[in-house]
């Protein structure tokens, strides 16, 4: 679906939501996803509309790790760990907007500052130090 960005998170959802799926709101589409247009286009990677968090990113990689495709949790894991280890994940950008909700391009969409259930994600170390190390992980990863 072109979403590479891991260290951001995961979207929850992979296309637009339409407009009729939303409660109407009366703001602009990038402050929380609420389309403007039918199609929803104009609301996607904002907010619950796409965008990339890592709340509930936890579930999808424990269920690779348990699946015994940790070359495939890890493509997506080792690169959030970054992501923590920078800020990532709480605070505002230069927008003023929090980074616990970003589009693909890593803008910020959210509002909270700090969302807990970013961090859910972490429990997923337990699951990568029970697999053996493999000659395949992502560019960048370090085990000392």
């Amino acid at each position: 679906m072109g979403y590479t960005r891991f260290d951001l998170g995961l979207p929850g959802n992979l296309v637009p939501v339409r407009k009729g799926d939303y409660v109407f709101h009366d703001n602009a589409p990038e402050v929380n996803g609420v389309p403007r247009l039918e199609d929803g286009s104009d609301g996607f990677q904002y907010y619950e509309n796409g965008g990339a968090t890592g709340c509930f990113s936890y579930f999808l990689i424990h269920a690779l790790y348990k699946l015994g495709r940790a070359d495939d949790a890890r493509r997506i894991f080792h690169p959030m760990l970054h992501g923590y280890a920078d800020g990532n994940f709480q605070g505002f950008d230069a927008s003023g907007r929090s980074r616990d909700w970003r589009d693909w391009k890593g803008g910020g969409h959210g509002y909270e500052g700090l969302l807990v259930d970013n961090y859910f994600t972490l429990l997923a170390v337990s699951d990568d130090l029970k697999r053996p190390a493999s000659r395949n992980r992502p560019s960048g990863y370090n085990v000392s």
